[in-house]
Parts: structure tokens; C-alpha cells; sequence
């Protein structure tokens, strides 16, 4: 149960850090959107859209960075399933394989 216990409170830490991270970046958006507006008139660039169907569409394209802590949010939610099934593949390793006292991988007298 300690396990179970300690995943969860990763998942819920996860979940913290990746809304405080969102929230950072939606008021460092925001600021950036009022200086531009103040500054040049506008906030991102026009984009070119060539419809198959000719109507005009205003699409505005906005610069994309990358930053470490974004990074870290992104790939802690890759490696928190994978590292689920590390443990589980672990967990049957020990309670199938070590506690009958089967070799692994079983040698060819086991067959």
C-alpha cells in the first residue's frame, strides 16, 4: 500500500506543478499580449491561409519556446506510466518467479 500511497501523491504533485506552470504561463502571456497591443498595435504575426473554399479567414500565428520547467512537466507525465510498469513487471518478477525459486530466465533443465 505504501507504493499505491506514493504514487498518488506523485501523480497529485504532478498535477500541482503542471496548473502552478499553466497559470505561470498564462500571465506571462498576458503581460506580453498588453505590452505588444501597446507597443506595435498587435499581438503575433498575420498568417497566410490559402482556403479551398476562398473565404477569407484571419488567422494569427504566435512564436512558440521552449523552457525547462515546461520541458520537465511534459516528460514527468511520459515517465510516471512507464515507470508504473517497471514496478509492476518488477512486482511480478518477485512474486512468481524469486518466491518459487525459479531461476529467470529458466534454464533448460526447467523445461
Amino acid at each position: 500500500t505504501g507504493l499505491v500511497y506514493g504514487q498518488l501523491g506523485l501523480v497529485f504533485v504532478m498535477a500541482v506543478a503542471t496548473a502552478s506552470w499553466h497559470c505561470y504561463r498564462e500571465r506571462v502571456l498576458a503581460r506580453v499580449r498588453r505590452q505588444c497591443t501597446k507597443q506595435i498595435g498587435g499581438f503575433g504575426k498575420a498568417l497566410m491561409f490559402h482556403s479551398p473554399d476562398s473565404v477569407p479567414r484571419n488567422f494569427v500565428q504566435f512564436g512558440y519556446r521552449s523552457t525547462i520547467c515546461g520541458t520537465i512537466c511534459d516528460y514527468s507525465w511520459l515517465v510516471l506510466p512507464l515507470a508504473g510498469y517497471l514496478v509492476m513487471i518488477w512486482g511480478c518478477y518477485i512474486a512468481y518467479v524469486i518466491s518459487d525459486g525459479i531461476p529467470f530466465p529458466p534454464g533448460v533443465d526447467y523445461w
